[in-house]
């Protein structure tokens, strides 16, 4: 039986399924699968590298200069630079922007607390990374 597929091939050759359904044309003289020669697949294989290492590097870039966007964001509310961020100055920044937030401490204590993972009632910066892009998507 594997003779006759064998044969039934003849010179023109044959398709073999390939994982994802497709096929793939092979040469009925040698078994050999059309496509790059292994010196070509070897490029192939190179360039996507490259283009895997340039991403990787983008990517650093972006997440590097997102990083240094997030500490110029906290430093504005951190204002005696103690590197937390108090309801008090919380409250002074909301006042500066305008928003009725800054009218009620309580309030203010509230939005502390929801980002206070340490209960110290101040938001570090680590606290702030974590609510700050939720804060941007709800404005």
């Amino acid at each position: 039986m594997a003779s006759q597929a064998k044969g039934q091939a003849g010179a023109a050759g044959s398709r073999l399924p390939c994982r994802d359904g497709s096929d793939v044309a092979t040469d009925a003289s040698t078994g050999d699968r059309n496509g790059p020669a292994p010196e070509e697949a070897v490029k192939i294989i190179d360039i996507s590298k490259e283009g895997k290492e340039e991403d990787d590097a983008i990517l650093k870039t972006s997440c590097r200069k997102n990083k240094e966007e997030m500490r110029e964001a906290f430093r504005v509310f951190d204002e005696d630079g103690d590197s937390y961020i108090s309801a008090a100055e919380l409250q002074a920044v909301l006042a500066r922007m305008g928003l009725p937030e800054a009218g009620c401490m309580t309030r203010v204590r509230d939005m502390i607390a929801a980002a206070d993972r340490d209960r110290d009632d101040r938001v570090d910066f680590d606290e702030f990374e974590v609510i700050w892009p939720v804060a941007l998507m709800s404005s």
